[in-house]
């Protein structure tokens, strides 16, 4: 089994096997690990709302001591099929858990990309079912074996092998990597200040803004989007979001360059010294 219990200012993952498991709590130094009994000694924080999502005990216990490289992190923010596409580039080993209205597990392991979740659409492009996917996103890097069982059960799950990546770009980063190459702009924004993002972006960012952040400043950078609220500064979605702060600044360069962002500038008015009476 796997959870996501989510509260404002807050995300915590916690996986059960058979025999191991592992809890998460998701703030601005990154995953913090434990026990679930150290991470929630009293349980889930009053309101938060929990997901949850079956998985089986082989699966669970691998999962239960992998490390988390991407999290916090919702699809309305991220355009996990590329993230996919990227993963399988790679040859890389893990999994990706989506927990939330549209569910989705897909395992890599041995150069292939297996769909365990939906069951429904066992042996679907595991870049098309990430697309569908819909919900929290948690990532795990590292060895994963697949019993003979499962990979021979016909219906239950499909490899896929891994794309070659594309001629006419460059190789991808490491997914647990944000670099990505930052553009030049006229607009410089400063560490301490505060920016706000059309309401209408950050809820729903428009497909070509996602895609000029991506290539801008990597996949992640997208999650810079829900904190760019005016009450934080530019610094503080840094360290919210795990990004370099220069590539919180070229997203901002994007943005505004849009005329989708604005500084945020305090109204408050200066001294004067003039009493009122009453």
């Amino acid at each position: 089994m796997i959870a996501v219990h989510a509260w404002p200012g807050g995300l915590a993952a916690v996986v059960e096997g058979a025999a191991s498991r592992s809890a998460a709590v998701f703030g601005p130094d990154g995953w913090r690990r434990g026990e679930p009994r150290e991470i929630f000694p009293d349980g889930p924080p009053a309101g938060a709302k929990t997901t949850t999502l079956a998985l089986p005990d082989w699966l669970a216990d691998q999962l239960a001591p992998l490390v988390l490289t991407l999290g916090g992190v919702h699809t309305d923010f991220v355009r996990l099929g590329l993230v996919v596409e990227r993963l399988g580039a790679q040859g890389a080993s893990g999994a990706l858990v989506v927990l939330g209205e549209r569910p989705a597990v897909i395992v890599a392991a041995d150069g292939h990309l297996w769909v365990l979740e939906p069951r429904t659409r066992a042996g679907a492009p595991a870049v098309a079912v990430a697309g569908d996917a819909r919900g929290w996103i948690l990532q795990f890097s590292g060895r994963i074996v697949l019993p003979a069982d499962v990979k021979t059960t016909a219906g239950d799950v499909t490899a896929h092998p891994a794309a070659a990546p594309s001629r006419a770009t460059a190789p991808a980063p490491p997914l647990s990597e944000t670099s990505a190459p930052v553009q030049p702009s006229a607009v410089a924004p400063s560490s301490g200040e505060r920016f706000v993002v059309a309401s209408s972006v950050a809820q729903s960012p428009p497909e070509d803004v996602v895609a000029a952040i991506a290539a801008t400043a990597g996949d992640a950078a997208i999650a810079a989007l829900a904190h760019l609220d005016g009450s934080r500064t530019l610094d503080d979605v840094a360290a919210m979001t795990g990004l370099s702060i220069e590539h919180v600044a070229a997203v901002v360069r994007l943005l505004v360059a849009r005329k989708l962002a604005f500084r945020y500038v305090s109204r408050t008015r200066p001294a004067t010294g003039a009493q009122t009476r009453r």
